[in-house]
C-alpha cells in the first residue's frame, strides 16, 4: 500500500512536471561520461522532456492501482510478496527505458522487462504457463538480439546514443524496428501477446496492455527521425502494421477466451498506433497510447474481477448476466469497451478518431484504407460480441462462488474508470492545440460515426451467423489461430528439440571424438602404439608424416 501511494505520488509530480515543460518548450539531458577509450565514450544519458514524463506519469499511475488491485486479487497466494516485487522490478525496468535516449541503457531496460515478463508468465507453475512463458521468451530474445548488434554498430559512431547517428543511421534503425516488432507483437511476431495471458490478470493489466507491449511504440516515437528518413522503413512499418490490425481484429471475432480477446484487441490497437507513427503522425501516435494504456488496463481489471468471481472460469460461453451480479464492474468494462471503440467524447474518441481523420485526408490507396476501416468495423464486432454474450445473455453455468467485498479492486477501478473517461478531454485541450486544420466533408466527417453506428446494430446478425460459420470448422480454426500464427510459435519451440539432436550427435559424438576426451583418448592410444614399436617405428612414422604434410602443403 506504501509503495502504491509513492508511485502514485510520483505520478501526480511526472504529469504536472510535464504540463509545465510544454508550456515552456523545455527538455533536460544529463550525460554521465563514465569512461573514454580512444575515440569511443562510454556515457549514461538522462533524456526528460514532457513526452517521457507524459508516459512515466502513466505507467506510475496504472502500477500503483495494480498493487492496490493485486492486495485483493492475490490475498490468498502465498507468494504474494513475490509477486509485488516483481512487478515493482517491472516498473523500474521500465522507468529506464523511458528516461535514456542511450542504447546501452535501453537494452538494460529492455532486458528487464523481456526476463521479469517471463517470471511474471510462469508464474502460475503449469504446463501451459510454461509453454506459454517459452514463446515469451523466444520471441523478445530476437528483439534482444537485435538490439545487440545494433549497439555493436554504434561502436563504428563511437557512442552508444541514438541522437548521434551518422551513416549507419539505417541500418541500425531497421534493426530497432524488428526489436520494436517483437516487443510490440507486430505480424509475424503476433502469437506470444496471446500466450502470455496465462499471466494473472494484474500483469495482464500492467504488462500486457500499458507497459511492455508499448515499449517498443515508445521507442520508435523517440526516435521517429530516423524512420522519416527511409522511404522503404515507412512502407516496411505500414504493411506490416496494417496486416497486423486486420488478423487480430477478425481473431478476435472468433475466439472464446476472454482474457485472449482482450489481449486481440490490444494487439489491434498496437498495429493502429504502429500504422499511424510510420505515415509521421507522431504526437497522435503517442496521444491514443496513453489513453489506451488508461482503457485497457481498466477493462483487463473488470475481466480480472469477473474471472476471480467465477472460479478462474475464462470461457465466454460459461458466462452470462454478469449486468445483474456486478452491475458497478458492468458499467466500468461497458464504459472502456465502448471508448475502445471510439464512441464520442470518451477517451478513445479523442485519439482514435483524429488518426482516422488524418488517415482520410493523406494521399493513401483505397486498399491500405478499406483494410483500417475493416479493422475498425472489426473492434467495434468483437467489443459488442464481448458484451452481448458475457453480460446480457441468460446465465449458462454455476452461481457465482466469491460474493465478497473486494474494496481494493474496486477503489482501484473507479480511479482508472474516471481517468479512461475524461483523461482523454483534458490532454486533447492540453497537447493537440498545434495540429494542422482538418478539411474533410460533412458526409466524410459523420462516415466514422454512422460506421459505428451501423454495425453495433448489425451485431447480433453476426453472431446468428456465427452458428453458421462453425459449421466450416477448418475456416474458423484458420481465423482463430491468427491465420495459423499460432502454429508458427509452435514451430520456433520444436526447433529447441534440435538442441537435444545436436547434443547427442556433434556434442557427445563428432565433437567429443576430435576434441576434448577425444585428443586425450588418442594420445593414449599413439603412446602405447610407440612403446610397442619401440623408437625405430616412431622415426619412420616422424619421416613418412612429415612428408605427407610437405606433399600437401606443395601440390
Amino acid at each position: 500500500m506504501l509503495m502504491s501511494f509513492y508511485m502514485g505520488l510520483i505520478s501526480l509530480i511526472s504529469l504536472m512536471m510535464s504540463f509545465m515543460m510544454n508550456f515552456l518548450s523545455m527538455t533536460i539531458y544529463y550525460e554521465w561520461n563514465i569512461y573514454m577509450l580512444n575515440s569511443f565514450s562510454m556515457e549514461f544519458i538522462i533524456f526528460i522532456d514532457w513526452m517521457s514524463l507524459m508516459f512515466l506519469s502513466t505507467v506510475l499511475i496504472i502500477s500503483s492501482m495494480i498493487l492496490i488491485y493485486s492486495m485483493d486479487y492475490m490475498k490468498y497466494d502465498i507468494n504474494i510478496n513475490r509477486f509485488m516485487m516483481m512487478v515493482v522490478g517491472f516498473v523500474l525496468s521500465m522507468i529506464m527505458m523511458i528516461l535514456s535516449p542511450s542504447l546501452l541503457s535501453i537494452l538494460l531496460g529492455w532486458d528487464g522487462l523481456g526476463l521479469i515478463s517471463y517470471c511474471l508468465v510462469i508464474y502460475y507453475q503449469n504446463y501451459f504457463s510454461y509453454y506459454s512463458g517459452m514463446i515469451t521468451v523466444l520471441m523478445n530474445r530476437i528483439g534482444d538480439v537485435m538490439l545487440l548488434m545494433s549497439i555493436g554498430l554504434m561502436i563504428y559512431i563511437g557512442s552508444f546514443n541514438l541522437m548521434n547517428y551518422y551513416n549507419y543511421g539505417k541500418i541500425i534503425m531497421f534493426m530497432i524496428i524488428i526489436a520494436s516488432f517483437t516487443k510490440s507483437a507486430q505480424i509475424p511476431f503476433s502469437s506470444w501477446l496471446t500466450a502470455a495471458m496465462a499471466a494473472p490478470t494484474p500483469v495482464s493489466s500492467l504488462v500486457h496492455s500499458s507497459t511492455l507491449v508499448t515499449a517498443g511504440i515508445y521507442l520508435l516515437i523517440r526516435f521517429n527521425n530516423l524512420i522519416m528518413e527511409s522511404n522503404f522503413l515507412q512502407k516496411f512499418i505500414t504493411i506490416m502494421s496494417v496486416m497486423t490490425m486486420f488478423v487480430s481484429g477478425m481473431s478476435a471475432m472468433f475466439q472464446n477466451d476472454f482474457k485472449k480477446i482482450i489481449a486481440l484487441s490490444t494487439l489491434s490497437q498496437l498495429g493502429l498506433m504502429m500504422s499511424s507513427l510510420s505515415m509521421g503522425m507522431i504526437i497522435m501516435s503517442y496521444f491514443h497510447l496513453l489513453m489506451h494504456a488508461l482503457f485497457k488496463s481498466l477493462m483487463f481489471m473488470c475481466a480480472g474481477q469477473i474471472i476471480h468471481k467465477m472460479m478462474n472460469f475464462q470461457d465466454i460461453r460459461k458466462f452470462g448476466s454478469v449486468v445483474k451480479f456486478m452491475p458497478f464492474v458492468s458499467i466500468c468494462f461497458f464504459s472502456s469497451s465502448m471508448a475502445l471503440m471510439g464512441f464520442p467524447f470518451l477517451s478513445g474518441y479523442f485519439s482514435k478518431d483524429l488518426i482516422l481523420e488524418f488517415i482520410m485526408m493523406m494521399n493513401y490507396n483505397f486498399f491500405l484504407v478499406l483494410l483500417y476501416f475493416l479493422s475498425m468495423l472489426f473492434t467495434i464486432m468483437y467489443s459488442i460480441r464481448l458484451m452481448m454474450i458475457s453480460f446480457m445473455k441468460n446465465y449458462m453455468f454455476m452461481s457465482f462462488s466469491l460474493f465478497e467485498n473486494l474494496k481494493f479492486m474496486n477503489i482501484s477501478m473507479i480511479i482508472l474508470y474516471f481517468m479512461s473517461m475524461f483523461m482523454g478531454s483534458i490532454l486533447s485541450w492540453l497537447f493537440m492545440y498545434n495540429l494542422n486544420l482538418i478539411v474533410l466533408m460533412k458526409e466524410t466527417k459523420m462516415f466514422l460515426l454512422l460506421w459505428l453506428l451501423l454495425f453495433m446494430l448489425l451485431m447480433k446478425l453476426f453472431i446468428d451467423m456465427e452458428l453458421f460459420v462453425k459449421k466450416f470448422i477448418n475456416i474458423k480454426f484458420f481465423i482463430y489461430k491468427m491465420f495459423n500464427m499460432d502454429n508458427f510459435s509452435i514451430e520456433v519451440i520444436n526447433i529447441l528439440k534440435f538442441g537435444n539432436l545436436y547434443y547427442k550427435i556433434i556434442e557427445k559424438g563428432w565433437n567429443e571424438l576430435y576434441s576434448g576426451q577425444g585428443v586425450i583418448y588418442l594420445y593414449i592410444y599413439l603412446m602405447k602404439y610407440f612403446m610397442k614399436f619401440k623408437y625405430m617405428n616412431f622415426l619412420i612414422f616422424i619421416i613418412l608424416y612429415t612428408y605427407m604434410i610437405v606433399f600437401i602443403l606443395l601440390f
